[in-house]
């Protein structure tokens, strides 16, 4: 009885810290660490669009730094104001073993204004984390979210804007209201998976896997003419009680 006892609380330990241990750089292949100063290992955007006036984004990215070139990876810059309020924001770092060795607490955000330095009338608002360590390799993790107060832009994907950062996993979803379906443009990316997802609710998904990116030339055009993206917009929306459209440039200009 002592002797099973005993086993099953080390066989309990072993399994708490298996699953304390997450993205050891070990898992990596060496296809996608080859050329790199950093690897994505999951980012996932999501976004909804909750009415004519109210959206909400959430992001969450896991990258691995490899070396010194890549340390300002390690650093978070979300953005808001009195129309944009941010949910949550939650963070981590791991070893190279995939050790935590960091949770991120309310007192390593940073929250400051984002003025230009000479206006006095802006009130945009900016929380930054700074999750850079001293060693290399090491993974951050961040995820926040995002609610708005309106619907006037979508933010769109890029498949990657460093060519010396290769990804593991990426996807972006946007959920939205049948009578609310935004309007999308792919450039050298696939058509969306369209799918029901509730009643009166569908939406579109991209995921990704392995991805290498290719070399920037020198006078390369600007990145949305190169890098493989979705730009994304809303159909309808209201903003301050006043309704819109974009559907076409006469309604734009009529919004």
């Amino acid at each position: 009885m002592i002797l099973r006892f005993l086993f099953i609380s080390m066989l309990l330990a072993y399994s708490a810290v298996a699953a304390e241990v997450k993205y050891p750089v070990a898992a990596i292949s060496a296809e996608l660490t080859e050329g790199m100063y950093a690897v994505v290992r999951l980012q996932e955007q999501d976004f909804q669009i909750l009415s004519k006036s109210k959206s909400r984004y959430r992001f969450k990215r896991v990258i691995t730094v490899l070396n010194s070139q890549g340390k300002d990876h390690g650093v978070f810059v979300i953005g808001y104001d009195k129309e944009r309020t941010i949910d949550f924001v939650e963070g981590a770092v791991y070893d190279a073993l995939g050790k935590q060795i960091k949770k991120v607490k309310n007192s390593d955000i940073i929250d400051r204004s984002s003025t230009s330095g000479y206006s006095l009338y802006e009130d945009n608002r900016i929380k930054v984390v700074d999750l850079r360590q001293d060693y290399y390799p090491y993974t951050v993790e961040i995820e926040y979210q995002i609610t708005s107060k309106l619907l006037y832009s979508i933010p769109g994907f890029y498949l990657y804007e460093d060519d010396e950062v290769s990804a593991e996993q990426l996807s972006y979803e946007i959920t939205y209201p049948v009578l609310l379906r935004p309007r999308y443009k792919t450039f050298r990316c696939p058509e969306p998976e369209r799918t029901a997802v509730g009643k009166d609710l569908e939406a579109l998904s991209w995921k990704f896997s392995n991805v290498k990116p290719d070399k920037f030339e020198r006078y390369t055009p600007e990145i949305n003419r190169v890098v493989p993206n979705v730009a994304l917009a809303p159909s309808d929306f209201e903003y301050d009680g006043y309704a819109g459209s974009m559907n076409t440039w006469q309604s734009i200009g009529q919004s």
